[in-house]
C-alpha cells in the first residue's frame, strides 16, 4: 500500500513533516507496522507550491527509496511551503517502477494524486 501525507497550514520546511517526525513518511516507508512487507521502497515524489508569487507548482520524484535518497533530505531541508503533497510509492504486483508512476502528478496549477 502506497503512503501519502498532504499539508496545508504554516509555512515549514518540507523536512519538518516528511523526514523529522517519529512516525514521519519517511520512517513509515521503511518500517510500516501493521504489514507483512514493511517497506514502501519503489520511489517516491514530492510536489510544492512555492512560496514567492507562483501559482504552479514544483515536483520532484524518484525511483529510488525515500529514506536512501540524498536529494530528498537536501531539498526537503532547504525548501518551504505552506502547502504540498509527499508520497511513497509501494508497486503492486506486475506494475512497471518508474518515474511515469510516482505520484504525486502536476497539471497546470494543479497537484494530485490518484490511487485505486
Amino acid at each position: 500500500m502506497c503512503r501519502f501525507i498532504a499539508y496545508k497550514g504554516e509555512e515549514v520546511t518540507l523536512n519538518d513533516i516528511i523526514i523529522s517526525p517519529t512516525n514521519s513518511l519517511i520512517e513509515q516507508s521503511k518500517d510500516a507496522k501493521k504489514r507483512k512487507k514493511p517497506l514502501n521502497g519503489d520511489g517516491f515524489g514530492l510536489s510544492w507550491y512555492p512560496t514567492h508569487n507562483d501559482p504552479f507548482p514544483a515536483r520532484f520524484v524518484s525511483i529510488e527509496p525515500a529514506w536512501s535518497n540524498q536529494n530528498l533530505q537536501q531539498i526537503a531541508s532547504k525548501v518551504r511551503s505552506q502547502c504540498f503533497f509527499a508520497h511513497v510509492r509501494d508497486a503492486s504486483v506486475g506494475m512497471p517502477v518508474s518515474q511515469a508512476n510516482c505520484h504525486p502528478f502536476n497539471y497546470q496549477k494543479y497537484t494530485f494524486m490518484n490511487w485505486f
